[in-house]
């Protein structure tokens, strides 16, 4: 999602009504003088707000602090204030949001491409390796096409109707497959990676929708459906006539981050079953029973060389496993091929020997030091008056 499509609601328990407040605001809370402070793209801000009518006033937003550190997965911004009125925050660099893209290979030598720096992380390679699908974030995010050989970044998607995000090439290169967030819901779409034509509707609901891999033939998509009773599963979504969706892997742990192999009849995906994530393969589409890859804890596998290796990450730790799938299916032992920080997500060459994925511009720092305002209500009452 972009910075503008979070948003800070109010709900009356009495009466179950809920509103929003302030659009692009995130992890917002009211103060006891009145003001609602939230946090946007790395700024902490405050505006009036009428606790009664449950609304903010016409006043511009102040800024609060400068340069918030902020970490997506870990619990957001980072700050939080006191019942006794301290304000407490960490501070990032000033492009804490900017990352370059890199490839890196087998033996861990890290290129960084000369693309543009930016808030883009989630990446996905071409089949014939020249191109990149890449989520960047802004008020929106988008998806762009980075051309390897000429180096040039091509906008696919535009934010007038919602984010797009999360973006898989189909096997022939020829469609983009995302995730768009439209009136509120995150489905599954896709259009020309060329950028012709307009983007169609693949799903509907109201569960949370991430694309993750088509088949060989074209013929079938599987993706993360996070279901409120279940978690996520793994959905098969037929790609021709109708397009009937039917759950894959649906159990009471979580699956994720699937993967279908080269030849179509394997797939290796995230089972956290054992109480921790681990890289799984079963026959595909089934039935049959799942083979565990991983010993030590996996997750986002991916097939190279031909379906010939199973590769999977341990944090920041590339990992590498034989594949044999005739006469029998057997997998060898998992070996180590470099440790470089590759971000959340990463790409892999279909032989094998490079890998894409992003980096900080300016690697962040550990937090030496938390900010602390005390007597902070008494500043913020001077700063955004509330009237009465």
């Amino acid at each position: 999602m972009g910075w503008d499509e979070y948003h800070a609601a109010v709900l009356r328990l009495d009466t179950g009504e809920q509103r929003i407040v302030v659009r692009g605001a995130l992890m917002g809370r009211v103060m006891p003088s009145g003001p609602l402070v939230y946090y946007h793209a790395g700024t902490l801000l405050a505006v009036p707000f009428d606790l009664e009518r449950l609304e903010v006033t016409d006043s511009p937003p102040m800024s609060i602090a400068e340069d918030v550190r902020f970490n997506g997965g870990q619990g957001g911004a980072a700050y939080d204030v006191s019942t006794a009125g301290s304000l407490a925050y960490i501070n990032a660099g000033p492009g804490q949001f900017e990352r370059r893209m890199l490839w890196v290979d087998r033996a861990g030598r890290v290129n960084p491409l000369p693309a543009p720096p930016g808030d883009g992380e989630i990446i996905d390679l071409s089949p014939d390796g020249q191109k990149l699908a890449v989520a960047m974030v802004g008020a929106t995010s988008d998806i762009w096409i980075y051309d390897v050989g000429r180096g040039t970044m091509t906008r696919l998607t535009s934010g007038e109707a919602g984010s797009s995000t999360f973006p898989i090439w189909t096997a022939d290169g020829k469609r983009m497959v995302y995730r768009g967030t439209r009136v509120g819901f995150r489905n599954l779409f896709w259009r020309a990676s060329d950028g012709t034509g307009l983007e169609q509707r693949l799903t509907t609901g109201e569960n949370l929708q991430t694309a993750e891999s088509v088949s060989p033939d074209g013929k079938w998509l599987t993706y993360r459906d996070l279901s409120p009773v279940t978690g996520n599963d793994i959905w098969l979504l037929s790609l021709e006539g109708e397009r009937k969706a039917q759950p894959l892997v649906q159990t009471r742990f979580g699956e994720g981050d699937s993967a279908i192999s080269p030849d179509g009849r394997w797939l290796a995906y995230n089972s956290n079953e054992s109480g921790r994530n681990e890289v799984c393969v079963q026959p595909f589409p089934g039935p049959g029973a799942k083979t565990q890859i991983s010993t030590e804890g996996g997750s986002q596998p991916k097939w190279a060389r031909i379906g010939r290796e199973l590769i999977f990450r341990q944090n920041d730790k590339m990992m590498v496993v034989e594949i044999t799938t005739t006469p029998a299916f057997s997998v060898g032992k998992a070996k180590l091929l470099f440790e470089v920080a590759l971000g959340d997500f990463y790409g892999v060459t279909r032989d094998g020997e490079r890998f894409i994925g992003t980096q900080p511009v300016e690697p962040e720092q550990p937090a030496t030091q938390i900010n602390v305002l005390l007597n902070w209500f008494e500043e913020l009452k001077q700063k955004v008056p509330v009237k009465q």
